[in-house]
């Protein structure tokens, strides 16, 4: 199982463009579990990074937004329990699209 609880900002350079970044900084765990009565835990500081854009749609009421998101644990170590001796750090690559409704 992987976890992470993260605070996200956003920032657009340019408001009239609808480019935008976004850094995160926050807290990763993975658990891992198979067959033993110990499971094996990592957790650890987390971070990543996004860009995307808003495509304004209907007058402005509606948005679409590609992005590309990273999100990586940068630290962590031994799992212990049935797995210890076994390091493992999140590492996640988000690509998609989110929509979105301003009333």
């Amino acid at each position: 199982t992987v976890t992470a609880y993260t605070l996200a900002a956003t920032y657009y350079p340019n408001a009239k463009t609808g480019f935008w970044t976004r850094l995160n900084l926050g807290y990763g765990q993975s658990k891992l579990s198979g067959g033993g009565s110990n499971p094996g835990t990592s957790s650890g500081f987390a971070g990543g990074f996004g860009i995307g854009y808003d495509w304004m749609l209907g007058g402005g009421q509606f948005a679409v937004a590609p992005y590309i998101a990273y999100l990586g644990q940068f630290s962590g170590g031994d799992f212990g329990g049935d797995f210890s001796g076994s390091k493992a750090r999140i590492s996640v690559m988000q690509i998609g699209v989110t929509l979105g409704y301003k009333h």
